[in-house]
């Protein structure tokens, strides 16, 4: 007995001799435990959480991720610049953009050193920075978009797509001059979906020149896709586009002329009425007033239709 008492108080000595630094460390409490629990396994579970469809009882959750995200400031919009820039789910930029835009004076300089670096060759990469360069109106950052556009043609034809579109969106609202030279550049590309989105970006841009460009796709042989795009964006464009449409309305005015051809410069023409100054507006009516008068009857039927209602058409 007298020896295991002996073994017991040895043990109990060594124990109270033992260094501190052999003992756990006591757990944090307070804000040093929340800062313990910023790593990127709880970035990583907040930006899955925020990236649920906001439907039902996700909708809170979604928001509060979010904000949480944002609440925790530098570490997490850095970790998001390193390890999401790359997403290419809509869910997931949906939750990309609402934090970085939301942190904007933390993003901001760190997308800028991305753009200025230039060197990520990923195109769901590209199509993120174009987009969130819109977003935070990094102005700066439109030599280096307008030169990714070179690299369209070495692209499959959906990440092609995906980058002209976001590219030209924001050259349109950050620097419009350029978004009109590439544009125009882009008019010719073989890919109808690629013209498409040079077409919008053209409307958009605000650039009187561009006007005729776009009637001579809407009234030309592309395919009805492209024509579509070409009347929205001279509906986009405004009042800069009504003398254009109205010298291609004079050629939609007579018998011979092509309904599917002119069709939409008519639809063009009509959605712009209402909001063309007086004078300008009567001018383009008029011209529509000669395509319902004498143009062939299904062309003068869809003048009726769009510019007039259940109104008579001057003629017929």
């Amino acid at each position: 007995m007298s020896g295991r008492w002996a073994v017991s108080a040895t043990l109990v000595l060594a124990a109270l001799l033992l260094p501190a630094s052999a003992a756990p460390p006591p757990r944090p409490e307070g804000p040093a435990a929340a800062a313990g629990e910023t790593g990127e396994d709880r970035f990583a579970d907040l930006f899955a959480t925020a990236s649920l469809w906001q439907v039902g009882d996700n909708v809170e959750r979604v928001e509060a991720a979010r904000r949480q995200l944002s609440d925790l400031g530098e570490p997490a919009v850095r970790w998001l610049v390193d390890h999401r820039l790359g997403v290419a789910t809509t869910l997931e930029r949906r939750a990309l953009d609402a934090v970085l835009v939301a942190r904007k004076d933390l993003a901001a300089p760190l997308l800028r050193e991305r753009l200025r670096a230039g060197v990520d060759a990923a195109p769901a990469t590209r199509v993120n920075l174009a987009r969130l360069a819109r977003k935070l109106g990094l102005r700066e950052a439109a030599p280096t978009l307008a030169a990714w556009l070179d690299d369209l043609p070495s692209l499959p034809p959906t990440e092609a797509r995906a980058l002209a579109r976001e590219v030209l969106a924001a050259l349109s609202a950050l620097d419009p001059g350029r978004a009109v030279a590439a544009g125009r550049r882009l008019l010719e590309a073989r890919d109808p979906w690629t013209r498409v989105a040079a077409l919008r970006a053209l409307g958009r841009s605000g650039d009187p020149g561009v006007a005729d460009d776009l009637v001579a796709v809407a009234i030309g042989p592309a395919t009805a896709i492209v024509r579509g795009a070409a009347a929205l964006a001279l509906v986009d464009l405004g009042e800069p586009a009504a003398a254009p449409l109205e010298r291609a309305l004079g050629h939609c005015s007579r018998e011979d002329a092509a309904p599917s051809a002119c069709g939409f410069a008519v639809r063009a023409a009509a959605a712009l009425l209402p909001d063309l100054p007086g004078d300008t507006r009567a001018t383009l009516r008029r011209a529509l007033d000669r395509v319902a008068a004498l143009g062939p009857a299904p062309l003068a039927a869809l003048a009726v239709e769009l510019a007039y209602g259940p109104e008579l058409a001057p003629g017929r």
